[in-house]
């Protein structure tokens, strides 16, 4: 593509490339889906070709299938690069960026906690270089939206910001009808 230059900027605008992975997986499950292409290259070959030759279209077929269909991001995803503490992923940073995948066929847009965030739409990605976090829990929620912004998909991950600071509490925790658990299963007052 990359030699010509319009074809290249007309195969990657967001209106085009959720048509043509669309086309690409239909067809894919369809008329090349290998239990189909097989039929017919039995059925229009046998007796005409040697068998090995039709074996070898057969598997041809099945790879480039799943080879095309293995280049369409279907899911939306946040893979996390981030080291675990206590069960969280831990930054030390106000700030982090956020990048994933999300279905090509039926995402038109991206939101990162409600912001709109840059989509390549024939990447089938989505990077957000500035996801801002509150010190303790955060919860980020990733919405991917399709035609008429409707929401084709959702995830969230909980990011613990850790800023370092240490609030002490102190006092007296009365009796209540409650239960106070201990410091080995995390304290809970009710």
């Amino acid at each position: 593509m990359n030699d010509l230059p319009v074809m290249d900027r007309f195969m990657k605008t967001p209106a085009f490339a959720p048509r043509y992975f669309y086309w690409l997986k239909r067809l894919a499950d369809t008329a090349f889906a290998p239990a189909q292409l097989n039929a017919v290259l039995d059925q229009v070959l046998q007796g005409y070709v040697p068998q090995a030759t039709i074996d070898t279209m057969k598997a041809f077929n099945s790879n480039q299938v799943a080879s095309v269909l293995a280049q369409i991001p279907l899911e939306l995803t946040v893979p996390l690069n981030l080291p675990i503490q206590n069960g969280y992923p831990r930054v030390t940073s106000a700030t982090i960026p956020l990048h994933g995948t999300a279905n090509a066929i039926d995402t038109r847009r991206i939101l990162v906690n409600g912001v709109a965030t840059p989509w390549s739409a024939w990447q089938g990605a989505w990077t957000n270089t500035s996801v801002t976090l509150n010190p303790g829990i955060n919860r980020v929620l990733v919405q991917a939206l399709g035609e008429q912004d409707v929401e084709v998909g959702r995830m969230s991950v909980d990011i613990w910001y850790d800023d370092g600071s240490v609030t002490s509490v102190g006092g007296v925790i009365a009796a209540s009808s409650g239960r106070v658990s201990s410091p080995s299963s995390g304290f809970l007052v009710r």
